[in-house]
Parts: structure tokens; sequence; C-alpha cells
């Protein structure tokens, strides 16, 4: 990867991070408890770190899943369903 490379797929990387924050607060307001499927779809990277992308999924999840947007307690079937797919080119 070339320092360009580098320099854009990081710009990337911040500006996906700023638009999942973005999303999050976005989803305070629905005031809800999340069941949310991720799915990162990153064939298009020039990378050799696969497993980081897999790793990026698994971190969204549990962040969206586990965090308690509101001081309600909710059964699972009350719970907010949704998937979320991420394109990294």
């Amino acid at each position: 990867m070339t320092l360009s490379r580098k320099f854009l797929f990081r710009l990337r990387i911040k500006t996906f991070l700023t638009s999942f924050f973005l999303l999050s607060t976005l989803l305070l307001v629905a005031q809800g408890e999340l069941d949310c499927q991720v799915r990162v779809n990153a064939d298009q990277a020039e990378t050799t770190e696969r497993r980081i992308f897999k790793d990026m999924e698994v971190a969204f999840a549990q962040f969206l899943n586990s965090r308690k947007w509101t001081s309600d307690t909710y059964q699972n079937f009350e719970k907010v369903k949704c998937n979320l797919a991420i394109t990294i080119d």
C-alpha cells in the first residue's frame, strides 16, 4: 500500500466512524433497545488483513446490542430489530 492509499484508507475509516457515531446518536432518539445484525463488506478494500473486518462486525454488533440506550427495561420481542450493512472500498 502506498502512502496515499494508506491515507485514503484511514480517511475512509474516520469518515465511517464519524457516520457511525452520528447514527448511534440518532438511535438514541428512537428510545429503544436494539437487536442489530451487522455485516461489513470489505471485498474491495486493498488489505491482506481481512480479520480486522470480521472483528469490526463483532465490535459494532456488541456495542449496538449491549448498550442500554434508555433506563427502561425491554423484553427480547420489544427490541428494535435492525440490519446494518457497511461497505468499505
